[in-house]
């Protein structure tokens, strides 16, 4: 933790013990000064915003948690195709050494055995070709639907985020606004008292004035 952090960290705690006093001091009937009512609604506000922080790194932690959960969805897929791709390969290339076990053994019939051959090889051939093509529709086929369905909760998750953030933000707006109006109410209030002081210190002075 930096310098700067142990500092904040202490200053909150200061601040908190020091609400506590103030509210404290509230429920006992006690009136505040200015500028105890001031660090008051400071302390207030301090609060509300250590919330929203702590709300906000929440979906945050949230977020990367779902990104990384889907990334090794999406890993775990292409791991599984490879694999199949791989198995595909090595029966092919089994069968193919079957085949060419069998042209050594039978060749005394070159004539017939080439013949043979050639029409096994050329089968095995638009076999292989037809199963790689196939393979290979079949992979795209699913990397194309693996990344709609990637690309598609990724979306839901930013509208998710962005709805929350909406929230958050019309929440501190609200917050501003109701300091605002508690400013204005605590100003209209200090003038009013301003004026009985006034009113109160003028009746003094003309009533010691009839007293003369």
């Amino acid at each position: 933790m930096s310098g700067f952090e142990i500092a904040a960290s202490l200053v909150e705690k200061v601040l908190e013990e020091y609400m506590k006093r103030l509210l404290d001091k509230v429920s006992k009937g006690e009136r505040l000064t200015q500028a105890e009512v001031s660090l008051l609604m400071v302390g207030l506000v301090q609060r509300e915003l250590v919330r929203i922080e702590k709300q906000m790194a929440e979906g945050f932690a949230t977020m990367n948690k779902r990104i990384d959960d889907l990334r090794s969805e999406l890993l775990s897929k292409n791991e599984e195709t490879n694999k199949r791709i791989d198995d595909l390969r090595s029966e092919l290339y089994s069968k193919l050494d079957d085949t060419n076990k069998r042209i050594d053994d039978v060749k005394s019939d070159v004539k017939v055995f080439r013949e043979d051959v050639f029409n096994r090889l050329n089968t095995l051939s638009a076999n292989f070709d037809k199963a790689l093509s196939d393979l290979r529709t079949e992979f795209y086929k699913k990397l194309d639907e693996t990344k709609a369905d990637t690309y598609k909760r990724l979306d839901d998750l930013k509208a998710d985020i962005s709805s929350k953030y909406q929230i958050m933000s019309q929440r501190i707006d609200d917050l501003d606004k109701k300091l605002i109006d508690l400013k204005t109410d605590f100003t209209y209030t200090k003038q009013s008292f301003d004026e009985l002081r006034d009113r109160l210190v003028k009746a003094m002075i003309e009533s010691l004035e009839k007293q003369r």
